[in-house]
Formats: C-alpha cells, structure tokens, sequence
C-alpha cells in the first residue's frame, strides 16, 4: 500500500495492516502508547528530504523565513 499522508498509514498500521514505514516523530506517540512496535531496525533508513514549497511572492516575508528556521531546527 503506498499512501502520501502519515495519518492514513498511522491509522493503517495501528489497525493491524502489516508493517510499514514512517517517520519516527510521527511514530513515537503510537510506539509510547504500545500501539505499535518497532521491527526491523536494522534496516531504517537514515533520513529522508522534506521539502518546503512556498508562493515566489512570498519568498522575503519574514513569518515564512520563521518558519523554516523551525522546520530547519526541528527537523
């Protein structure tokens, strides 16, 4: 199954759908929570891009440059 929003594999998987691949900050509560288990450690993946797309006309609005501090640091 080949899904493009981290919640519909969440869901997905939390409901017994097999083993799947997500982001850890995405999957820490659900792991936290015992709802789902890591398998297969040894064969995750180091990182994966995210790309940040915004409109031209907003390229030096300042709330946009913020914004992608936090994303750059968070992430």
């Amino acid at each position: 199954m080949t899904v493009d929003a981290s919640d519909a594999l969440i869901a997905a998987l939390a409901a017994g759908a097999g083993i799947g691949m997500c982001a850890t900050f995405v999957t820490a509560p659900y792991v936290t929570r015992g709802e789902l288990v890591p398998v297969l450690s040894d064969f995750a993946v180091e990182r994966h891009n995210i790309t940040a797309l915004w409109p031209e006309s907003r390229r030096a609005n300042p709330a946009v440059r913020a914004f992608l501090s936090i994303l750059q640091e968070a992430l």
